[in-house]
């Protein structure tokens, strides 16, 4: 292997090393279950775990993202599961509380 493609391959998995030390970190409420690289180098995915849910979610950043950038990425996507989550509890509180009052 010249020495240029070992450059260009200590590059991406340097990239990639960053990447999963930031937010592997995230270890509270939401769990971090997975860290990806594409194959072309350029798109990281974060894989990870809502509370109460099996659901797996995903947020995928360009891999040269400023990482401020890609935390605030992380944060909003995160938030928007979040919300998606407490429409459906409501809703399904609602269903149920419409079908017994449907009873009386």
């Amino acid at each position: 292997m010249n020495s240029f493609k070992k450059k260009v391959i200590w590059k991406y998995k340097k990239k990639i090393t960053v990447w999963k030390h930031i937010f592997e970190q995230v270890d509270d409420e939401i769990e971090v279950t997975k860290i990806e690289e594409s194959n072309d180098h350029k798109v990281c995915t974060v894989y990870y775990l809502m509370p109460y849910s099996e659901t797996q979610n995903e947020y995928s950043f360009d891999i040269d993202l400023d990482v401020q950038e890609a935390i605030d990425g992380f944060c909003k996507n995160v938030k928007e599961r979040a919300n998606e989550m407490i429409f459906h509890i409501n809703e399904c509180a609602n269903f149920i509380e419409d079908y017994f009052n449907m009873e009386e």
